[in-house]
């Protein structure tokens, strides 16, 4: 019975610390390799066309042919 608990919390905690070390580990790694200044221009330029086409959609969708 005893044995059991003891498992069962040290198995919650290695896999806590676990968890949080990949967290910082993968947090770190994230923030030391920045994206290309030509990458992060073309991912915005993608962003900006996606999101006037999808507010084209809205407009025609609410309109339905009727002005306004």
């Amino acid at each position: 019975m005893i044995l059991s608990l003891v498992l069962g919390v040290g198995v919650t905690v290695l896999g806590l610390a676990g968890w949080i070390v990949g967290t910082i580990v993968m947090h770190k790694r994230a923030a030391s390799s920045p994206i290309d200044p030509r990458d992060r221009a073309e991912a915005l330029k993608s962003v900006a066309l996606h999101e006037q086409a999808t507010a084209g959609q809205m407009a025609s969708m609410s309109n339905n042919g009727r002005p306004f």
